[in-house]
């Protein structure tokens, strides 16, 4: 692909108004010569490209254009000929058309042959054929227009020489009158006489109306014309870099660059160009009746944003928007911009940046972890303080800056049983902690004070279940006696009742003496499982 600096630059030589709105991009390779020289083969195409670009049916590229593309891409048009090359050449040169041809000569007669190529395709779309009979000179002036009149598909005149006239009339009246480009003296109604036969180019101009056509006039001939001026017309020729872009006047689509728009009333325009990637462009022109505006756009890049992280995956705010690391090649309108990055469990990292059009801006961001501050201290001190299984030192210990988050925390000290807990440490904050430590001595004696407590209560089970017994064994003695006595029966009565009322009570109290033998076996058992997995 050939660099943005060979952009296509439209030869403009003027404008009429019967000049197609939309035109096609084409270009024309120089014609081979046969019979004559080569310089005369390309005054000749250069002839054809003028022509054709006076009927304004195609966008033709001016041959400066051309040669300076061409000889970037180091490719020698000379001897290129076939359809193929042909076809190479408008690739190179960025056209949708192409036309190529030759010119023979054979004793005074000239035979032009031009054909007209898709180059996308490499279709041939129509091939003219025109004979000349004469000089050189009058195929210059007479016969390449002829060419030009075939390929656009108007009608062409015999060759002829001589002289005729034109009347002309306007609606309204009193119009200055062009033939061939050049001003002619008075203005309509008026007779013109001795205006050479052939095609002419007609352009009738008053104040800011205007007409145009082109017209055959025959030897001899007084052709009367009568031109309605309408109101004038002027264009705007626009290249951008890059190509492609789209172009909006007043708010209009008028197609992609490069693009020629002929049919623009005179007047006040606003141009607004837009491409992906690139920031939009606006610009005001003024268009004049009969003339083409050029109009050359550079058009400036979005910038790029990278921003990288550390950690990844964290949350970007931008203006608002909200973004993940990483973030590569995020284009975004030139402007000034506040960038958070953030990230739980860490500091908040805020920047401000300007992006200015074609530029690149990398941010790489460290985020910093929250971090707060834990203190152990235990008694008795010199034990080993691990934090999530990892040894960190001895007690007391104090460390300042501790990452925020749960931490697993225990204690181990020889002789005596380990303890542990979970903290949480919080950003800015101080977390203490103090750890009694039991010493293996310790359990010990409490191991001997449950076995003591266990035996008391075991016994006190055993008397009160005894007492319960003795109550339970009087009654039943005391009730065969009754069943026998006949004085003392109201007494044993009385006593019954209360051995009776007596040995559940003992049977009670022991039960519940017994229970409180077992709970200080089952805490003994506890203290002698801690002990055995020391």
């Amino acid at each position: 692909m050939f660099k943005y600096k060979n952009i296509v630059y439209f030869f403009i030589i003027g404008i009429s108004i019967g000049f197609l709105a939309a035109q096609t991009p084409t270009a024309v390779a120089e014609f081979e010569g046969k019979g004559i020289s080569q310089s005369e083969a390309s005054s000749l195409t250069d002839r054809l490209r003028s022509e054709l670009f006076e009927f304004g049916t195609f966008q033709i590229i001016e041959r400066g254009l051309m040669e300076e593309i061409l000889t970037e891409q180091g490719f020698q048009q000379t001897g290129c000929t076939s359809d193929e090359c042909v076809v190479e050449v408008g690739k190179l040169i960025g056209v949708q058309q192409i036309i190529g041809g030759s010119i023979s000569k054979v004793g005074n007669i000239f035979s032009i042959s031009a054909r007209l190529i898709d180059v996308e395709t490499g279709e041939v779309i129509s091939i003219v054929t025109v004979d000349y009979e004469g000089n050189i000179g009058g195929l210059l002036k007479e016969g390449m227009r002829n060419v030009a009149l075939k390929l656009v598909g108007e009608e062409t005149i015999p060759f002829v020489s001589g002289f005729g006239s034109f009347y002309f009339t306007s609606e309204p009246n009193g119009a200055n009158v062009w033939i061939d480009g050049k001003l002619m003296d008075g203005i309509t109604p008026v007779l013109l006489e001795n205006i050479p036969a052939g095609q002419r180019k007609i352009l009738l101009e008053k104040d800011d109306l205007s007409f145009s056509e082109s017209v055959g006039l025959l030897p001899q001939e007084i052709k009367r014309l009568n031109f309605v001026l309408e109101k004038s017309k002027g264009g705007v020729s626009i290249i951008t870099t890059p190509l492609n872009a789209e172009v909006k006047i007043d708010g209009e689509n008028k197609g992609l660059t490069p693009l020629t728009i002929n049919d623009l009333l005179v007047g006040e325009y606003k141009l607004v160009f837009n491409k992906e990637g690139f920031i939009d462009h606006e610009q005001r022109i003024s268009i004049l009746k009969n003339t083409i505006e050029k109009i050359e756009v550079k058009l400036l890049k979005n910038p790029i944003l990278n921003i990288e992280s550390v950690p990844q995956n964290s949350t970007v705010t931008i203006n608002e928007k909200i973004k993940t690391t990483p973030i590569h090649n995020y284009e975004i309108p030139p402007g000034d911009y506040f960038i958070t990055v953030s990230k739980n469990k860490y500091e908040d990292y805020e920047t401000e940046v300007v992006m200015k059009p074609d530029s690149i801006m990398n941010i790489m961001v460290h985020l910093i972890r929250k971090t707060g501050s834990l203190k152990i201290d235990s008694a008795p001190n010199n034990a080993k303080v691990y934090l999530n299984n990892e040894f960190v030192g001895l007690t007391p210990f104090f460390k300042k800056a501790i990452p925020t988050g749960e931490y697993y925390v225990k204690l181990k000290l020889d002789q005596y049983l380990p303890d542990s807990i979970t903290v949480n440490v919080n950003h800015n904050k101080q977390i203490e902690q103090e750890f009694e430590l039991v010493s293996f001595a310790e359990i010990q004696k409490m191991i001997s004070k449950q076995k003591a407590k266990k035996k008391i209560w075991l016994y006190s089970a055993g008397a009160a279940g005894l007492l319960g017994g003795t109550f339970q064994l009087s009654s039943n003695l005391h009730y065969q006696q009754y069943k026998d006595a006949t004085l003392k029966a109201t007494d044993l009565h009385r006593t019954i009742d209360r051995e009776n009322v007596m040995y559940p009570i003992g049977y009670g109290l022991s039960t519940l003496c017994l229970a409180k033998s077992f709970y200080h076996l089952r805490e003994e058992k506890k203290l002698e499982n801690i002990l055995n997995t020391k």
